[in-house]
């Protein structure tokens, strides 16, 4: 590859370095940046992020009530949230972003979602993993980089069924490293 790379990044590898999980995301998205390569997500992966911090605010905020965890998870999608709990999320979220202004973010236009709707109906990936495929394969980037072990597995095979595998590849945060080397990409 002669170009630089351009990263799709899933809303786990955002969350992972939000959350500072001991993972290779931090490590990659500092590589990424630092490399000055171009990175997206998509402004629905943000709102996946939203609903996902305010799921785990929900949570927090039952178990320091010591409530049971089968009740928590019962009621999980009856969150109660108060006005300074949200703000606490954005909060969060604002602040990470405000570190990363290099993460841009991308939508998809009227192609866009046909084509998360060919991959949802003819793979296995699900349509929430099938939004994210289809932006980063609109949006024309290289990898898409996730922990998703599913989402991999299963959105390589529907870029191959549709010939545009060596154009977009979907790859474990893991074994990134390896991929580059292959694409023969020089990492600063």
């Amino acid at each position: 590859m002669t170009k630089n790379p351009i990263f799709y990044v899933d809303t786990n590898i955002i969350r992972d370095v939000m959350r500072r999980r001991p993972t290779k995301s931090a490590y990659w998205l500092e590589r990424i940046r630092e490399n000055k390569w171009k990175c997206c997500t998509s402004i629905y992966g943000l709102m996946e992020l939203l609903d996902v911090e305010q799921d785990h605010a929900f949570v927090q905020k039952r178990l320091s009530r010591n409530q049971d965890f089968d009740k928590i998870f019962r009621e999980k999608y009856r969150r109660d949230l108060s006005p300074s709990n949200f703000q606490d999320v954005k909060q969060e979220i604002d602040s990470f972003l405000s570190e990363k202004r290099f993460i841009d973010f991308v939508t998809l236009n009227d192609d866009g979602w046909k084509l998360a709707m060919h991959i949802a109906a003819n793979s296995n990936v699900f349509a929430p993993d099938a939004i994210h495929l289809a932006s980063a394969w609109q949006n024309g980037a290289d990898i898409l980089l996730t922990n998703d072990g599913h989402m991999v597995t299963e959105g390589n095979k529907i870029l191959k069924t549709d010939k545009v595998e060596k154009d977009l590849k979907l790859c474990e945060v893991d074994k990134l490293s390896g991929l580059l080397q292959k694409m023969k990409v020089k990492v600063k």
